[in-house]
């Protein structure tokens, strides 16, 4: 009787937890929207001098984040411990994107304005 109680209560287990999966990508979602919003305020007024430095910036970085990220493994094993895969690189990566952009929209508005 244990045996079925364990057994019979797998699957709400399970839904429980998808449903705890589902609310955490409803969450991520959600967050990205405020994120966007926020870029798409800073760089509205942007001039055109400011906008064709960051696009110079990200016409070599994005290549070079596509090409690391695709070089790292995608995961350690064995003896051989790899403190960098896939996933953590384009996160890392993406997040140094993120506020080398920020930086250089920053410096080169009041650089222009000066």
């Amino acid at each position: 009787m244990l045996v079925g109680l364990i057994v019979g209560s797998l699957p709400v287990a399970y839904l429980f937890v998808a449903n705890m999966y589902n609310y955490k990508n409803i969450f991520l979602s959600l967050f990205v929207f405020p994120v966007a919003l926020l870029f798409s305020l800073i760089t509205y007024k942007m001039r055109d001098e400011v906008s064709r430095a960051w696009i110079k910036f990200t016409t070599w970085w994005v290549p070079l984040q596509i090409l690391l990220v695709a070089l790292t493994p995608e995961s350690s094993g064995g003896y051989f411990v790899v403190i960098l895969d896939t996933q953590f690189a384009a996160i890392i990566l993406s997040g140094l994107f993120t506020i080398i952009s920020l930086l250089l929209i920053v410096v080169k508005f009041f650089s222009l304005r000066k």
